[in-house]
């Protein structure tokens, strides 16, 4: 059997071009044994002295060679494979910024092999990128406005003959954040529908995207990243400001939304009673009250239960008193789109 100074039947070595390597077939018992020595299956050497169980080689080209030895004696047969990977230069540095880059950056990918005398080249996720160059020891790849698409697996490639050697980086492409759809194409809001804000926003890594209304603590985060909804009354009449924030480890984004919340049509007073004296002009008007009101749509007028078409869609009315109309009701309804209000007028006529 073989010493254990290897513990393994299969070495894998890694050796310079024009280097000289020692393999070693050294056996423990000291019986008499043949050694034979094979080059990929053909017999090398072979040598009946158990004194002196190595092989010298001097290598003269690149790539993978594999050697083994068969050592026999009367108790049986043992083998040990060697595996030599035959480097002629090494690529002693690729030297970037940073693995991961924000989008926008310019950065230098820059390669340096030992010594002259190598062609040179770059290649991302195996597709040839940049100039190539012969003769230099080093090879710089410029980016000058990162985006996501150059993101990926960077290959520094340097080969004279048969010789090639290989040293590789994986470049991240990090985004700031973008909000992509908030404020709705209709900021009007009505005070007693429920409103619904919704702010998408894109980056990589996916941001954290918050809503606040402006003047008030509290804020709505969405649970999901990239994404928050806002959902509520809001009861305050006039202008409201939501905004917006998206943020991630490149930066953060905001866009303010302004809704314009209105009431529904209101009166000072709902009920007014009005005193005339017979053969005098009655008014009757519909004015409404405050400043954020949205256009009425319409008014509709009533005589007790009756409609009064004639009168629909005048905030005033007027005509002559007569005791006939006295203790009369009257009625005006008043609506825009965000609801109605009415307005109720009792008659005497004295």
């Amino acid at each position: 059997m073989f010493e254990t100074m290897w513990n393994e039947s299969a070495l894998n070595i890694s050796a310079s071009l024009r280097s000289k390597v020692q393999l070693d077939c050294k056996l423990l018992n000291s019986l008499e044994s043949s050694i034979e020595w094979f080059d990929d299956q053909r017999e090398v050497l072979r040598w009946r002295n158990q004194s002196q169980p190595y092989l010298g080689i001097r290598l003269g080209d690149c790539g993978k060679m594999t050697f083994s030895c068969r050592a026999k004696n009367p108790y049986g047969i043992a083998r040990r494979t060697f595996i030599i990977n035959v480097r002629d230069v090494n690529i002693t540095a690729i030297t970037v910024p940073a693995s991961t880059v924000a989008a926008g950056a310019k950065i230098s990918l820059r390669c340096i092999v030992e010594r002259n005398g190598y062609s040179m080249r770059w290649e991302r996720n195996q597709s040839v990128i940049g100039q190539s160059t012969t003769g230099n020891r080093n090879l710089t790849l410029i980016i000058s406005n990162v985006t996501p698409s150059n993101e990926g697996k960077y290959e520094c490639i340097a080969w004279r003959n048969d010789c090639t050697v290989k040293s590789s980086v994986f470049l991240n492409v990090e985004v700031p954040p973008r909000i992509e759809d908030y404020c709705p194409s209709e900021t009007v809001h009505c005070r007693k529908n429920s409103l619904e804000l919704t702010c998408k926003a894109s980056g990589d890594p996916p941001p954290q995207v918050m809503i606040k209304r402006k003047g008030f603590l509290s804020s709505v985060t969405g649970i999901h990243p990239g994404l928050a909804v806002y959902r509520g009354n809001v009861t305050q009449i006039g202008n409201n400001v939501f905004v917006c924030n998206a943020k991630n480890r490149q930066g953060e984004a905001t866009k303010a939304c302004h809704i314009t919340t209105f009431s529904a049509p209101r009166f000072v007073n709902n009920f007014l009673a009005r005193f005339v004296k017979q053969g005098r002009q009655v008014h009757l008007w519909c004015h409404l009250f405050g400043k954020w009101l949205l256009p009425i749509t319409n008014v509709i007028w009533y005589e007790g239960s009756i409609e009064k078409k004639e009168w629909n869609n005048k905030q005033t009315v007027s005509w002559i008193a007569t005791l006939a109309d006295h203790l009369k009701e009257y009625r005006c309804k008043v609506t825009n789109l965000c609801g109605s209000s009415i307005r109720q007028f009792s008659l005497y006529v004295t």
